[in-house]
Parts: C-alpha cells; sequence; structure tokens
C-alpha cells in the first residue's frame, strides 16, 4: 500500500488501504457512535483524513495503529457532535427524541443479533473512556503501548483497567443470557 502511495498510484493505495481496514474501522465506529450513518461518516472521514496526510506518515508505529488514531478521533468527535446537537434539540423541543438504532445486517441470526445487544448493552455500562480502551484492545486488537500512544496514558494503567473491566463485562453477558460475545 505504502509503496503504491510513494510510487505516485494514490488512488490504488487508497483502495487497497480501504479493502484492508475499511471494514474493522467501520465496525470500531460502529460501536463508537452506535448509529449506522454516523458510522459510515467516520469511516469517510477517516479515509478522507488518511489521503491528506499519508505523505506525513512517518512510519513511527504500524499504519494500522496510526489508522486505529484517526477513527477514533473521528468517532469521538463525531459522538460530541451528536452530544451538541441533542442538547441543541432537547432544548429547542423540551423533550429527548429517541436515538436511531444500528440497522442489523440481514445475514445475521436471532442469537448473533441478541450477543450483539447484549454486548452493547453491558459496553454502555462503562465510562466512555474505558469503552474507548477496550474496543482499541478486543476489537481491533491494538496492544497495550498503542493504545496509550493513542490516548496518551501508560500502557500498564490501561492494561490494570482492562484486567478490571473484562470481569465485569463477562458477568453482565452472564446476566444478559448471551454466554458467547463473540
Amino acid at each position: 500500500m505504502l509503496r503504491c502511495w510513494r510510487q505516485g498510484d494514490k488512488d490504488r493505495a487508497l483502495r487497497l488501504l480501504m479493502d484492508t481496514y475499511g471494514h474493522g474501522v467501520l465496525a470500531y465506529a460502529r460501536r463508537m457512535v452506535r448509529e449506522e450513518d454516523a458510522a459510515k461518516d467516520v469511516r469517510q472521514q477517516t479515509f478522507l483524513e488518511v489521503w491528506r496526510g499519508l505523505d506525513q506518515y512517518e512510519a513511527r508505529s504500524s499504519l494500522w495503529t496510526w489508522l486505529c488514531a484517526i477513527v477514533r478521533n473521528r468517532s469521538v468527535d463525531q459522538v460530541k457532535r451528536r452530544a451538541r446537537i441533542s442538547a441543541r434539540e432537547i432544548s429547542a423541543e423540551g423533550d429527548v427524541s429517541n436515538a436511531a438504532l444500528e440497522t442489523p445486517d440481514p445475514s445475521m441470526t436471532a442469537n448473533s443479533l441478541s450477543q450483539r445487544d447484549a454486548l452493547s448493552h453491558c459496553l454502555d455500562k462503562l465510562p466512555s473512556a474505558l469503552r474507548e480502551q477496550v474496543l482499541l484492545r478486543c476489537h481491533l486488537g491494538l496492544s497495550y503501548d498503542e493504545i496509550g500512544a493513542i490516548v496518551g496514558e501508560p500502557a500498564g494503567t490501561i492494561q490494570v483497567r482492562i484486567a478490571r473491566a473484562l470481569p465485569k463485562l463477562r458477568r453482565c453477558l452472564e446476566d444478559q443470557g448471551a454466554n458467547d460475545p463473540s
């Protein structure tokens, strides 16, 4: 991918990046912003930022880690933007409108939908910063060092937080009747 980019075939490089990482970026964005259209916007913003910034990529971290930092930041921006919009709507309308739910994939079984909903419910119980770190680790597969570089905290602190959060998530999933969270 980087070779294509450096050789001037930027369209092909971007297509390869999107083919390789697009699904993971969208899945992470879905978990963070919890709304399909907003998650797709985050994915688009992420790859637009990659397009604009790949010339400045210095390879101080892996390409995947760099991409994860971008999608994380765009997801946080989207959540903040939606919170500001919701606050304006609430004050304008005087009541809370229902949040749009993610449209399920038609190929998902009732059991997998139930497990997804249970996981979403249990993740929602975590503070947002911890939820984000758990997703970076468990969903995107980043190392504690990579997560630390993204969020600006020591890797050991993140490792301890996640280690403490996982049993709570497991218990919550069991309480929700989701025996296999994968």
